[in-house]
């Protein structure tokens, strides 16, 4: 298996259904040479149905590329009511998909930003806090109090509990217009700077995992 996995790594399981395959959100236990342990999908509290020697599609992310296979489920584990975990053999054959475009998706949370002004050689830092719209592994939406000029750089803060361990984000701002209806905001679209690769995949995993979960509300 040359693909390097950790053990918490958020994952996605595609399973075939009635209604034709459906992803879940997963997370990788533990492994060894042979399988990876998962966590048993479950909607609402309740485990999906999965029989020993099924086969369903594991789909892992990474940087600017997603990684899937086909595993076969190996057995199963229960620890207590409603925590199981599935054990799916590791792939002989895994296909890339380079990522076009990071998968955005809506949520709401406040953002601390420092704008960068450069005048006269000096470096000026002017504190806002706004709110984010939207968010991906390239960029996010803001809602600020004042204009921020497109080509400003940004020091951004995300202050989301999943998302504070990423530190202190530099950003591009590369739309700033004003918010319909309100008069006094607007509406800023940043692109991330410099992100590692490890941060870039930690981001990937946030989005799938808050995707699914809106998914199973309509919301999107």
């Amino acid at each position: 298996f040359k693909l390097s996995i950790d053990v918490g790594e958020k994952i996605e399981l595609y399973i075939k259904g009635e209604a034709g395959s459906q992803r879940y959100a997963s997370m990788i236990q533990d492994y060894d040479s042979q399988c990876l342990l998962a966590i048993a999908p479950s909607i609402q509290g309740q485990e999906i149905p999965i029989l020993e020697g099924e086969e369903i599609t594991v789909r892992l992310a990474r940087h600017d590329s997603t990684y899937s296979y086909t595993g076969t489920v190996l057995g199963r584990k229960t620890l207590r009511k409603n925590l199981s975990f599935i054990a799916i053999s590791l792939p002989k054959i895994l296909l890339r998909t380079q990522l076009r475009w990071f998968s955005r998706i809506p949520i709401t949370f406040k953002v601390n930003l420092d704008v960068i002004n450069d005048s006269e050689d000096m470096e000026e830092y002017v504190g806002l806090e706004g709110t984010a719209l939207d968010f991906s592994a390239g960029g996010l939406k803001i809602r600020v109090p004042s204009e921020i000029s497109p080509g400003s750089f940004l020091f951004l803060k995300l202050l989301h509990p999943e998302l504070s361990n990423f530190g202190v984000i530099l950003a591009k701002t590369i739309l700033s217009q004003p918010e319909r209806g309100t008069g006094r905001n607007y509406i800023v679209k940043a692109r991330f700077l410099g992100l590692s690769k490890e941060s870039v995949t930690d981001m990937i995993r946030f989005v799938w995992a808050h995707e699914i979960e809106l998914r199973k509300m309509g919301v999107i």
